[in-house]
C-alpha cells in the first residue's frame, strides 16, 4: 500500500500549467446547486469569475452564522465524489487577490439535497467566511494543520480544517465572491488515502475532448449598458428551443461540435434580433455581443443576415428568418412606421462597370421587395415608407473581402412613428 501525497512543489507546477490554459467557463446557471459543475479531476481552472447570486436564493443567514454566507453575491457550485477513505483537503486560489472566496462545504446524502439546502434544512460539514488575506494571495479551502471547523464572517483563520470522507462521499462545494468584477479562480482538490490491493492503478486521463460553448452578452446599442432580456437557443432551421433564459443580459451554454444555432433575443421596447452562429470540431468558443436598438422615434436598425443575390433584389434563403422578425415586430407594435432605405455593393476602387442610374434602380428595388414582403402578410403599406441609395452610404467604401460587400447589398430602417 502507498500513500498518495500531493508535494508542494508539484502544485505550483501544476498551478503554473492551468494558468496558462483556456479559462474553464462558468454560467449563471452553475451559481445554483441543481446546475452545480461536475468535477472528474482533482484540479478546475483557472475559470471565469461566477456571475451573480443565481435563479435561485439558495443560502442566506444572519451576519455572524458560521453556517451560511449572509447573503449570495457571485457563487458556483461544484460536485464531486471521494476516490478513497481518507482525509480530504482543498484550495482556492483566486486570479486576483482583491477577491474574497468564502465556502460552504456540505456531503450530500440524498436525491433531494439541493432542495434541501434551500429550505434551510442542512448544515455545511465545513465553512470559511473570514476576510481574505491578500499576503497568502487570498487563498482559502481545508488545510490539515487548521484548528477549527467553521470560521465566520470577519477577520479569521484564512482555512478550515481538514475533513476525514469515506470511498465514495459526495460533496458539493459552494464558492461565493463578494466583490463585483471578479477574475476567476482556480480550484484544487487532494484527497489523502491509502490505496487497496483491489484497486485498479490510476490511468492516465484520456484525450481531452474538444470544448464548445457560446456567451451571449445583450447591452443597449447607445449606451452600452446591460440589458435584461428573453434569450433562447435552438438548432438552425429546427423550431424546437434547446434553452430559453428570460430576463438575463448574459447566458453561457455548453453547445455540440458542427451545428448551426439560431439565437433569439427579446426584450421590452427593444427591436427584436436573431443571430446565427455556427460551430467547427475542434474547440469552439462564440461570444455574442447582441447590441439591441431601442423602439423609438429616429431609431435606425440594419436587418442583420438579410442578403441579395448580386445585381438582384431576390432574397438568399438566410435572409427569411430575418424577414419573418421584422414581421413579427410590425404585428407587436400596430403603430410602428417604418422607413425602409435599400443599399447596393459598389466599392470606390472598382471601375464603374454599371450605371448610376441602374445602382439607384436596384437600391430601390430592394427597400420595395422588403416593404412588398411585409404587405403580403398583412402590414399596411401606409406603415411603410421605401427609398433606394444606391452606393452612397456604403458600410466598406472599399470592400474587398465577400464578407464586406455582402454587408453593403443591405437594408436599413429607420423609426418614424410608434
Amino acid at each position: 500500500m502507498r500513500t498518495i501525497i500531493l508535494l508542494a512543489t508539484s502544485i505550483l507546477l501544476m498551478v503554473s500549467a492551468v494558468q496558462a490554459q483556456e479559462k474553464e467557463r462558468i454560467s449563471k446557471d452553475n451559481s445554483d446547486c441543481s446546475e452545480a459543475i461536475f468535477l472528474t479531476d482533482t484540479i478546475f481552472g483557472p475559470t471565469t469569475a461566477p456571475l451573480g447570486p443565481g435563479n435561485t436564493l439558495e443560502i442566506s443567514g444572519a451576519r455572524t452564522s458560521p453556517y451560511a454566507f449572509h447573503r449570495e453575491h457571485h457563487t458556483v457550485w461544484y460536485e464531486f465524489a471521494a476516490p478513497g477513505t481518507g482525509t480530504f483537503t482543498f484550495t482556492v486560489i483566486p486570479e486576483s487577490v482583491d477577491d474574497d472566496y468564502d465556502f460552504l462545504l456540505f456531503q450530500k446524502n440524498t436525491a433531494d439535497f439541493c432542495q434541501k439546502i434551500g429550505n434551510r434544512e442542512v448544515k455545511p460539514v465545513r465553512s470559511n467566511i473570514s476576510r481574505n488575506n491578500k499576503n497568502i494571495g487570498s487563498k482559502t479551502g481545508l488545510r490539515k494543520d487548521a484548528p477549527k471547523s467553521f470560521v465566520n464572517q470577519g477577520p479569521g483563520d484564512d482555512f478550515s480544517k481538514a475533513l476525514q470522507v469515506q470511498k465514495g462521499d459526495t460533496l458539493l462545494l459552494v464558492l461565493d465572491n463578494v466583490y463585483e468584477g471578479g477574475k476567476g479562480h482556480t480550484l484544487l482538490l487532494h484527497f489523502d488515502y491509502q490505496k487497496t490491493k483491489e484497486e485498479k492503478p490510476i490511468e492516465k486521463p484520456a484525450k481531452k475532448e474538444p470544448r464548445h460553448h457560446i456567451t451571449v452578452t445583450v447591452t443597449d446599442k447607445s449606451s452600452g449598458k446591460p440589458v435584461n432580456a428573453d434569450i433562447s437557443l435552438k438548432y438552425a432551421n429546427n423550431s424546437k428551443k434547446l434553452l430559453e433564459k428570460n430576463n438575463i443580459s448574459q447566458l453561457t451554454k455548453k453547445i455540440e461540435p458542427q451545428s448551426e444555432y439560431e439565437i433569439v433575443v427579446n426584450a421590452d421596447q427593444y427591436f427584436r434580433e436573431i443571430i446565427q452562429a455556427k460551430t467547427s470540431a475542434k474547440d469552439t468558443t462564440i461570444y455574442l455581443n447582441v447590441e439591441m436598438t431601442k423602439i423609438e422615434k429616429g431609431s435606425k436598425l440594419t436587418l442583420k443576415n438579410l442578403h441579395f443575390h448580386p445585381s438582384s433584389a431576390s432574397f438568399l434563403r438566410e435572409s427569411y428568418p430575418t424577414l419573418r422578425n421584422l414581421l413579427e415586430i410590425m404585428k407587436d407594435h400596430p403603430g410602428l412606421k417604418i422607413a425602409i432605405y435599400g443599399h447596393v455593393n459598389q466599392p470606390l476602387q472598382w471601375k464603374q462597370r454599371s450605371r448610376e442610374d441602374f445602382l439607384q434602380e436596384l437600391s430601390e428595388r430592394r427597400a420595395e421587395a422588403v416593404a412588398r414582403y411585409l404587405q403580403r402578410r398583412g402590414i399596411s403599406a401606409d406603415r411603410m415608407k421605401t427609398e433606394g441609395l444606391s452606393n452612397r452610404e456604403m458600410i466598406y467604401p472599399y470592400a474587398k473581402t465577400d464578407e464586406e460587400q455582402s454587408a453593403n447589398r443591405r437594408v436599413e430602417i429607420v423609426v418614424l412613428d410608434i
